[in-house]
């Protein structure tokens, strides 16, 4: 007896139910075609092997977002994990950002930085500068002149099209910027070099937003029209997840010293070069490391880190000075690891933290472009934390643990905080915010 098929309570004759096979079988067939073409061309693998868009919010499944803002996290391989908000990006972490953000741009790209070397990592990144601008990108770089590979550098932009120039020798420019599209920022301090980008210690944050990125953006643009003037654009914040703040030229010590004076738990300093010069005695970095002290006096946990060379016995001299200064005083000093370079600066204060291009010295301070953000968000903080305290097990106190009678307990909230020790002079008033 010839089978009948039931379909949602019809009866079918086995006529039909020879027509309703093929019609599934071609169903069928058309499904597996489709779900087996070939990827598109901007689909490439990552590192860890599995496939993603290249576009700056990546494949075809979103990933996971943290709870407290928009920003997937980037893990310490370096692997890109692309969508918005803020984000730590340190170490190797820093070049397949900046690749990702130039091969993303739309429409212009500003990028203002300190060295750009000949190697053969950084020609990766001015070639997709190269690619950027001949897709229709406006592109514009700015150089300090008294880099040497600055001027190849400059050479090879120029020939294939892109705006780019040195600055003046007037004003030093140690800035470390990437704009794109008045909507992604990169800034720290990691250098266009093959060192700095695959093996130095170095901080940097990214941001994905159009108020942050347009200051910048905006602040660029003015140094490249007039690189021996500092530009004058109203400070910017932005508030979601977090507070982030824009700092260039001058601002930073405002920045840091009146939250160092309010710290009530941590403070952690992470540095290239702290430098007491004698030969500044009015710089504000003494009223900064008296800040430190005072922090420190009145129970506040002080940490910092300052790089130790195998090389550099200037910079050595300079940092042993300041730790012995700071170490006279109980304040923990500890040096990186000799062969590894340190040229992060960061300071976290309570659950802030300040990422910035300046190193603590009276050209970083008063003279020098340099720029920065300060950042409140809970997620991009607690990556900087840990970073420094991973940096601080690695670390090698520089001399013997103060002696516990010297040690002042901690305050309690609402207690008065004692007047700073000085290193030398008056102590300096914090000055009014400059018009900028």
């Amino acid at each position: 007896m010839q089978r009948q098929l039931h379909l949602r309570g019809i009866l079918l004759s086995p006529r039909h139910h020879q027509i309703l096979f093929l019609v599934l079988v071609t169903v069928s067939l058309l499904g597996l075609c489709c779900c087996h073409q070939r990827p598109p061309a901007d689909l490439t693998p990552d590192v860890d092997g599995v496939s993603s868009a290249t576009g700056i919010y990546g494949g075809n499944v979103p990933p996971k977002k943290d709870a407290e803002t928009t920003e997937t996290r980037a893990d310490t391989t370096g692997d890109v994990l692309v969508t918005g908000g803020v984000l730590a990006v340190n170490n190797v972490q820093y070049l397949p950002r900046a690749t990702q953000m130039i091969q993303e741009a739309q429409e212009r790209i500003v990028v203002v930085h300190f060295e750009c070397n000949t190697d053969t990592t950084v020609a990766g990144l001015t070639d997709e500068l190269l690619n950027a601008q001949g897709r229709g990108v406006a592109v514009q770089v700015l150089l300090e002149n008294e880099v040497e590979d600055n001027t190849a550098c400059v050479e090879k932009l120029t020939a294939g099209g892109i705006e780019a120039r040195l600055d003046t020798p007037s004003l030093y420019t140690h800035a470390k910027l990437l704009v794109v599209d008045r909507q992604q920022v990169l800034l720290g301090s990691t250098n266009w070099s093959w060192k700095s980008m695959l093996e130095n210690n170095e901080t940097n944050v990214w941001v994905d937003n159009p108020t942050i990125a347009g200051f910048f953006e905006d602040y660029g643009k003015s140094l490249f029209e007039h690189p021996d003037q500092v530009p004058v654009l109203p400070r910017q914040q932005w508030e979601e997840g977090g507070v982030v703040t824009t700092l260039m030229d001058g601002d930073y010590f405002d920045q840091a010293v009146n939250r160092i004076h309010n710290a009530d738990t941590r403070v952690y300093l992470l540095l290239y070069a702290l430098n007491l010069d004698d030969k500044y005695p009015d710089s504000n970095i003494y009223a900064l490391v008296d800040a430190l002290i005072a922090a420190s006096k009145r129970g506040v946990d002080v940490q910092i880190i300052l790089e130790h060379s195998d090389y550099n016995e200037w910079l050595n001299e300079m940092n042993s000075k300041a730790a012995a200064a700071l170490m006279a005083q109980c304040v923990p000093v500890r040096f990186d690891p000799d062969t590894t370079i340190t040229h992060a600066k960061m300071l976290v204060v309570d659950d802030e933290v300040l990422i910035h291009s300046n190193n603590w010295g009276y050209g970083g301070l008063h003279l020098y472009h340099e720029i920065g953000l300060v950042l409140d968000d809970s997620a991009a903080v607690g990556d900087f934390v840990d970073y420094f305290q991973t940096r601080w097990q690695e670390a090698t106190p520089t001399g013997a643990p103060c002696p516990e009678a010297q040690v002042r307990p901690r305050r309690h909230p609402g207690q008065a905080h004692p007047q700073p020790d000085r290193l030398t002079g008056q102590f300096e008033t914090v000055k009014p915010q400059k018009n900028i």
